[in-house]
Parts: C-alpha cells; structure tokens; sequence
C-alpha cells in the first residue's frame, strides 16, 4: 500500500512539472527558431532531460548557462546535434520569455 501511494505521489510530481513548462505558442524571432522546431525542443527536452533527473525551469538559467549545461549532458543523453539544437532553442526562447 505505502509503495502504490508513493508511485502515485511521484507520477503526480513528474506530471506537474512537465506542464508547468513553458509552451511555445509562437516562433521566436530572437533565435530564429520555427513554432514547430520549439515544440519539438520542448517535447526532446522532456523526453530525454527527464529520464534521468527531474527537469529544469528554463528560466532557472541563462542562455550562456543552458548551453553549458546542455553540452555538457548530451553525450550521456544519447541526443545528436539536430536534438541538441532544438533544445538548446527551447530553452533559450523559454529563458528569455521567462525573464
């Protein structure tokens, strides 16, 4: 019982904090980024960031900062540089919409 309460309890904490992400609703003029290549920044950013610890706010770094972060973690993320560009532009639209 306590270990079905528990799962319940860390599902409900995983789930919230991919919605309170920010949705991309626009293209991003500042990072030449396509409404579509956000959505999808935001959907590899969830897919693979989250398999592994939970995620980020974007606005929890800057533009330099999400850089380094997501460049650093790529390799043992398995993403190739297609994906690491889309997040990368996810993250640093989401970043500056957020500050």
């Amino acid at each position: 019982m306590i270990r079905k309460l528990y799962f319940l309890i860390c599902l409900t904490f995983i789930c919230s904090c991919g919605s309170a992400l920010y949705i991309p609703k626009e293209p991003s003029v500042i990072y030449n980024a396509s409404l579509e290549e956000l959505q999808m920044g935001r959907k590899h950013y969830v897919d693979y960031c989250s398999s592994c610890h939970a995620l980020y706010k974007p606005s929890d770094l800057s533009a330099t900062g999400w850089t380094n972060a997501v460049e650093e973690m790529a390799e043992r993320s398995h993403i190739n540089n297609e994906q690491k560009e889309l997040i990368l532009k996810y993250l640093w639209t989401a970043s500056a919409a957020a500050n």
